[in-house]
């Protein structure tokens, strides 16, 4: 009875006090102030953190609330009581350091900032952007065919790729689909067109680092093709989003796609009004035949059929001419593969066109086609455009990698080797930049950096026994034989038919002086009995040129070169003179075979259509030192390469 009336006195002090009225004026307040952040950061792009920051910060500072209402709530003058004095500043100080621990890290700003470019004709241009942390990152994985028709499989990948075009219009958005991290999928042993558990999903997705991931598949039903999807948020595997698109054209189903999508993964409304957002057909094809030709090419060039590939991406402009991303790949196949100057006339459709497509890849195409016309300075320009516009595009990253590599300067190596630590940071698993890095530290002849990112690729790539071939170089260079054998020992236990691996055993005892060059050869030459592809015979005859080039027997040497160019040929055709030419430079100097090497000039410059035979003929003036010619021929080089 005490207890009970205890209680009653309890609450009723409190009623007197009015502390509950106050705290629910206070809730009320707080929530009044919630919902006006809210509206401030959906107005205003500012962080969507203040909300919780403020949240977090009233909730706090309830005590201190409730001690006021306790001691002043009554009527009247009220002095401060010591309980007061000392709690409410210590509230004050422990919410100030729960803030600060839980919102140091975080940006609190505005979600955009103002980013300075030039383009490639110098014009200076401020773009707002979103910052990186801010961006709604989604990996889109390839949909299930439930046609019951394998002839409808290209949509598969057509439709995701169509998310994907549409999807980088908005700058706000960092989008991935399944054809760019196939490796991802490789790692857990699928092959690219197998369906995957969907708790692989979440895990490749996790791996991504991607907040959210869509799943999709479709019907075809009296001629009505019916898409479902699912958005997961990958944390938890919550249901995000989920809806059924149902109609006879696929491009408006993918705008409606699209468009819901985006209004379910905390955007701010204000910024999707605000934002245009053209129709998937314009900035792509509004041609099904067009699309399926040209998903059909891709496949076919990741399973290496480039010519097949080539007549399927004639086959997607035929059926429509504006399709510039068919138009941009058979341009470089064109180039690249069969040396043939009809690229341009591609790029001709591209270059005047290229206003239809989307920013990002406005920047791709113009950046492929200053590759092929081999504009470096330019290349490099829109190289690095891309990269503070996409901050998290691995892509763009990577060819900002390549560009710096290929400069002339001392910083290439560093500023190369940042740009794949940038790629590892967005993506840890792209185990390939591990080995890409190690390659870069050798090269600066940091070796133990070098070692500790093979190791590390080692580690990753688990079952890349080509890895312990690099290792063991990197030992045997260090002057480290016994650790190099170690390697190579460890190597060929995974896997005994190994080229490189069995060539390495051959090198190390040449280097020790366990077997000289002339007892090398022979066992090159059996390894090469053993040998039934193309990429290895290369790698044995190469080692073979050189050990009869090391040993003198120049003759030799040229026979071997005369083979590696006629393996060569079988499989690139005219375009293997290149290797020729930079394979046999020295070697033909050094064998006195002059006429021979100016006719080598004389077919590269013919069969590659490179206008620089002239810096050729300077080279080769250079190297036999007849500086009266390299004087005559010197001005028509510098013209072929200011043209070139």
């Amino acid at each position: 009875m005490t207890s009970s009336t205890s209680n009653i006195s309890i609450f009723s002090d409190l009623f007197r006090r009015r502390v509950p009225q106050i705290l629910a004026i206070y809730g009320a307040g707080c929530w009044t102030i919630v919902q006006i952040v809210e509206w401030v950061i959906d107005r205003y792009l500012i962080s969507p953190h203040l909300t919780d920051l403020c949240l977090i910060a009233m909730l706090s500072f309830i005590p201190s609330i409730a001690l006021i209402a306790y001691y002043h709530g009554t009527p009247g003058r009220d002095k401060w009581h010591p309980i007061e004095k000392i709690g409410i500043p210590l509230n004050i100080f422990a919410s100030m350091l729960i803030l600060f621990i839980a919102f140091f890290p975080k940006d609190l700003g505005a979600v955009t900032e103002t980013v300075t470019i030039e383009n490639e004709t110098g014009e200076i241009i401020n773009k707002i952007i979103p910052k990186a942390i801010f961006r709604k990152k989604i990996a889109t994985f390839n949909f299930e065919n439930e046609t019951g028709d394998t002839t409808n499989n290209w949509l598969k990948y057509g439709l995701p790729y169509l998310i994907n075009e549409d999807l980088k219009q908005d700058i706000y958005l960092s989008h991935i689909d399944q054809a760019n991290f196939s490796h991802q999928v490789e790692d857990y042993g699928y092959m690219f067109y197998e369906s995957l558990p969907l708790n692989v999903k979440k895990k490749i997705a996790n791996r991504l680092n991607k907040t959210f991931f869509l799943l999709g598949k479709y019907e075809l039903i009296d001629n009505s093709y019916v898409i479902s999807i699912t958005l997961y948020k990958t944390k938890n595997l919550q249901k995000v989003f989920e809806n059924t698109y149902i109609g006879e054209d696929i491009f408006s189903l993918v705008d409606k796609l699209t468009y819901e999508l985006k209004n379910n993964i905390d955007i701010p409304r204000s910024y999707l009004l605000k934002n245009v957002d053209l129709p998937v057909e314009s900035i792509t094809t509004n041609n099904q035949q067009s699309l399926k030709f040209y998903i059909q090419a891709i496949n076919e060039l990741n399973n290496f059929n480039s010519l097949k590939a080539i007549d399927l991406l004639d086959k997607s402009i035929v059926a429509d001419k504006l399709f510039l991303s068919a138009q941009v790949l058979i341009a470089e196949q064109k180039r690249l593969l069969l040396s043939d100057d009809g690229w341009k006339d591609h790029y001709d459709i591209v270059l005047k066109y290229i206003d239809k497509v989307s920013e990002n890849n406005l920047y791709n195409f113009k950046m492929s086609y200053y590759n092929l016309k081999g504009d470096a300075e330019l290349y490099k320009k829109l190289a690095l455009i891309r990269v503070e516009l996409y901050p998290d595009d691995i892509d763009a990253l990577a060819k900002l990698a390549e560009v710096y590599s290929k400069e002339n300067i001392k910083e290439r190596l560093d500023n190369t080797i940042n740009q794949y630590k940038k790629i590892l940071k967005i993506d840890p698993y792209r185990y390939e930049y591990y080995r890409k890095i190690g390659k870069f530290y050798y090269i600066k002849n940091k070796y133990d950096s070098s070692l500790y990112y093979y190791n590390k690729y080692k580690d990753l790539a688990a079952e890349d026994y080509t890895i312990y071939d690099d290792l063991a170089f990197i030992n045997k260079m260090q002057g480290k034989y016994s650790q190099s054998k170690n390697m190579i020992d460890i190597g060929l236990i995974h896997n005994p038919d190994n080229i490189k691996l069995n060539i390495d055993i051959l090198e190390n005892q040449y280097y020790q002086k366990v077997l000289d060059g002339e007892e090398v050869i022979p066992k090159l030459f059996l390894l090469l009995n053993n040998v039934d592809n193309f990429k290895d015979s290369l790698i044995v005859y190469h080692d073979l040129l050189n050990f009869y080039y090391d040993l003198g027997q120049l003759s030799s040497a040229i026979n071997i070169s005369n083979l590696i160019y006629e393996i060569e040929f079988s499989k690139y055709g005219e375009h293997a003179i290149v290797h020729k030419l930079l394979n046999s430079w020295q070697l033909y100097l050094d064998a006195g075979l002059n006429k021979e090497l100016i006719q080598l000039i004389e077919d590269y410059s013919n069969s590659t259509q490179n206008n620089n035979k002239a810096y050729q003929l300077c080279l080769y003036y250079l190297g036999t030192q007849n500086f009266k010619m390299l004087k005559e021929t010197v001005n028509e080089a510098e013209r072929q390469l200011a043209e070139t």
